[in-house]
């Protein structure tokens, strides 16, 4: 397999691994959340971790991408 693309993939299972690891603990934020809905410091720290959540999975995104367009180019 050609070095940049493995790179590319390497790069992407990363980012995989990162938006899972992001949306288990975005999951268990809000389950906390939910048991004491009044509790603003929880609400605060499942809304800041919603935004990394989204940042992983545009990082996803773009890693995607890219392996695509390496993949549509001719060798």
């Amino acid at each position: 397999m050609d070095e940049k693309l493995n790179e590319m993939l390497v790069h992407r299972r990363e980012a995989v691994n990162r938006f899972c690891r992001m949306a288990n603990l975005e999951q268990r934020l809000v389950e906390e959340w939910l048991k004491d809905s009044a509790n603003s410091e929880r609400y605060s720290a499942w809304y800041r971790h919603e935004r990394w959540l989204v940042a992983a999975l545009n990082e996803w995104r773009q890693a995607t991408d890219a392996l695509f367009s390496a993949l549509d180019k001719p060798r």
